[in-house]
């Protein structure tokens, strides 16, 4: 099946002269961005053409900056010859043989947890966290790792236990990306697993992950050769950051995470929540509090579906409290701590006492929304449900604007 491809109120012309006026070619494989600009565009095209179901979001990017290339190789940038190569490159991607490659990485989950390992399998992705490699990737893992330790003059710190994620794809390049969007989901079922009481932490630096992956990621084969090419080395997340004093029950541990990721799969909004989870899992990656927090801050607007609506915002995530008028009046302070460092680059002291507290708050909103009754399994419901009056005060005020819509339509009646 090929796909044309369609234009939507002549975008995809524009989008190209864009892309044709700040993109600089450098070799047949690698392009030079000269803008950043250009990786919001690249975007805007994918969702302008049409591809066959079967294509990765990793795929679609490569496609089409593929059909870019080839078009500006071409002699030219336009719409009919961005077509004519998009459409040659998505043939070949469909006509790939699809593969069957193992990526692997250490996650900083203490071996205890985890005695009989934990097996997941998440939109086609099967995970398993194992205390020990398999024989058949154990040789080519380690030269790998050699190889980094060679490169940055010492040897890199492994985490506590491996996750090898299996997956089918047409290229080492797909598999790892495939992998990683769910290994993302995985991560953040663990961080919930914890269910840690703060005493229970001894916080020395850096990010607020429990969580990391890596330091080292590297892709194999089925018969355990590896690309070296895609290995990738991540120094920054180390175990060290985070001391857990008091490790939880590991049965409770394990049904926990299974239990989340369990719900993910099965939830009609699974795709979304799961998105949203990824969200999550990668602000708390981040070193600088503040940044971390303002990421935070938009993974609230997220699962309170609500953009960047800030009154709603506040509106919806407390909705769910019993207490919702006190956690109301903090999502007040955090949100202006948040417009203050966004729009006017000033930063609070306590910034990270205000990450801590927004965590609080987004943890609970997310765990109702994966624990959410089928009765609200869809984001319509989700929204309007998070969107009910939750005091006396909220409910006379919305009787009052509903007679007021009522006057009106009766008013409108009588005149016409």
């Amino acid at each position: 099946m090929i796909s044309r491809g369609k234009s939507l109120k002549g975008s995809v012309k524009a989008v190209l002269e864009f892309i044709e006026k700040f993109i600089a070619v450098k070799d047949e494989k690698s392009m030079s961005l000269s803008s950043m600009e250009v990786i919001t565009y690249y975007a805007i095209l994918e969702k302008t053409v049409d591809f066959d179901l079967s294509i990765s979001d990793y795929e679609k990017s490569d496609i089409v900056r593929q059909a870019i290339y080839d078009s500006i190789k071409d002699g030219g940038l336009n719409e009919k010859s961005f077509f004519k190569n998009f459409n040659r490159r998505h043939l070949e991607v469909l006509n790939s043989v699809i593969l069957s490659f193992r990526v692997i990485t250490q996650l900083s989950i203490d071996s205890q947890l985890l005695p009989n390992g934990l097996n997941f399998t998440l939109n086609g992705v099967r995970i398993k966290l194992m205390r020990s490699l398999p024989k058949a990737y154990q040789k080519s893992r380690k030269i790998e790792e050699d190889n980094i330790g060679n490169y940055h003059g010492k040897a890199s710190t492994p985490h506590d236990v491996y996750c090898v994620s299996y997956v089918s794809a047409r290229s080492p390049q797909e598999a790892y990306h495939k992998a990683f969007h769910q290994i993302e989901i995985v991560r953040a079922a663990l961080n919930f697993s914890y269910s840690l009481k703060r005493k229970h932490l001894i916080k020395s630096y850096g990010p607020e992950n429990y969580v990391f992956s890596g330091p080292t990621h590297t892709v194999h084969s089925k018969d355990g050769e590896a690309f070296s090419d895609l290995t990738h080395y991540e120094p920054e997340y180390t175990r060290s950051n985070r001391k857990i004093t008091n490790l939880p029950n590991a049965n409770l541990f394990t049904k926990n995470c299974l239990h989340i990721v369990n719900r993910v799969k099965t939830l009609k909004i699974g795709k979304w929540v799961g998105h949203g989870l990824t969200m999550y899992v990668e602000a708390l990656d981040i070193a600088n509090p503040k940044l971390s927090f303002t990421m935070l801050w938009s993974v609230l607007e997220y699962f309170t579906v609500t953009d960047s609506n800030y009154s709603d915002t506040v509106k919806k995530a407390s909705s769910i409290w019993n207490d919702h008028e006190l956690v109301k009046s903090l999502l007040l302070v955090l949100r202006e701590s948040r417009n203050d460092f966004v729009h006017k680059g000033v930063t609070s002291k306590t910034s990270a006492d205000y990450l801590e507290i927004l965590r609080g708050i987004l943890d609970e909103l997310i765990l109702f929304t994966i624990n959410i009754p089928k009765e609200l399994d869809d984001l319509a419901a989700l929204e309007e449900y998070l969107n009910l009056p939750r005091s006396n005060a909220e409910l006379n005020a919305k009787l009052l604007e509903t007679k007021k819509q009522a006057s009106l339509i009766q008013l409108k009646l009588k005149t016409s």
